[in-house]
């Protein structure tokens, strides 16, 4: 048996085997019957931006470890609108992961609002550790488009919905990953026992996310026009709102305009909060920031970071239906 381990959340998806797997205590992972922080939905969210405010550069940042930070980002979603019970199914993804790499010298977790000074988090993709923990869980974990389309579901509106042969989930060859972009996706639905979607659900999220062939070397005006095609076609729209969709858009070697990454973006007192799952693999990310260029600053230069090897990458980030220059 092979295991696939998704590199990135639009990378390409490699084989590891079973004989560098370590197995946890256990064969998988149970929640708590009481989700942590779900027993006080009455304070206000605490957290000091004062001093973060005062910064030119860097990152204000958490990994979501610990009841306290937990409420903060709990009840700032809440108060946007997102759906309770997807803000559960948050924090208990959180938790699981959290729970599966802790103590992992390899993988440290920052657990309250940290200031840091560069503007991106760096995940060393080579940290097999990181993949053979996680591999012992037996199924694979969220990923950041399952993660942004969880909470945004009720604020996204798609009318013409995919056929299923057109999604790119293809099998991908040792040498061909061609047309198999969200082949991690479709995985995760079949095999993670806490990701209970409907098949309409599914089938909206592969009509969001589906690439398109666009030509190599394209211009972020041609991609933007490309995506607002796409999506035109599809019948894309959504819900202005404290909450929207940020996307990273990208064309791949095999001429497919794929999303690299997606989060979700929420507006807060006068400021954002950016809610990610980072990468298959690696954690959870909650982040503010003054404005949107800001995000669209650390989105590129994580991705840069993190994801995709060189920095000649031209990238599309898009706030719902609308380009972030």
């Amino acid at each position: 048996m092979v295991l696939l381990l998704n590199t990135g959340c639009a990378d390409q998806i490699c084989p590891i085997s079973d004989e560098i797997r370590e197995p946890l205590a256990g064969d998988g992972f149970e929640y708590d019957s009481e989700t942590p922080g779900s027993e006080d939905n009455t304070h206000e969210p605490s957290v000091d931006l004062s001093g973060y405010l005062k910064q030119e550069r860097g990152l204000f940042y958490t990994n979501l470890v610990g009841d306290e930070v937990q409420n903060t980002v709990r009840h700032i979603l809440h108060d946007a609108g997102a759906d309770e019970e997807s803000i559960i199914d948050l924090i208990k993804w959180v938790n699981q992961y959290n729970t599966v790499m802790k103590e992992l010298d390899s993988m440290p977790l920052i657990s309250e609002f940290t200031q840091i000074d560069v503007n991106f988090v760096f995940y060393d993709l080579q940290n097999v550790t990181v993949g053979i923990r996680w591999a012992a869980v037996g199924y694979r974990d969220i990923l950041c488009r399952t993660l942004a389309f969880h909470l945004l579901r009720p604020f996204i509106v798609i009318q013409n919905q995919l056929p299923e042969v057109e999604w790119y989930v293809v099998s991908a060859s040792k040498d061909d990953f061609s047309k198999s972009t969200l082949l991690g996706d479709l995985m995760v639905f079949q095999d993670n026992p806490n990701v209970d979607w409907s098949q309409d659900e599914i089938s909206r999220y592969f009509t969001l996310f589906n690439p398109v062939i666009l030509h190599e070397n394209a211009t972020e005006a041609e991609m933007h026009e490309a995506l607002i095609t796409m999506w035109a076609e599809r019948g894309v729209t959504f819900t202005e709102d404290k909450l929207s969709l940020v996307s990273i858009w990208r064309v791949n070697e095999y001429n497919e305009f794929a999303n690299a990454h997606a989060a979700v973006l929420v507006e807060f007192d006068g400021k954002l909060l950016l809610v990610e799952k980072t990468n298959p693999y690696f954690p959870y990310q909650a982040l503010f920031f003054n404005n949107i260029l800001e995000v669209r600053s650390y989105l590129v230069d994580q991705l840069d970071s993190s994801y995709v090897t060189g920095d000649t990458d031209t990238y599309l980030v898009m706030r719902n239906d609308k380009i972030v220059r």
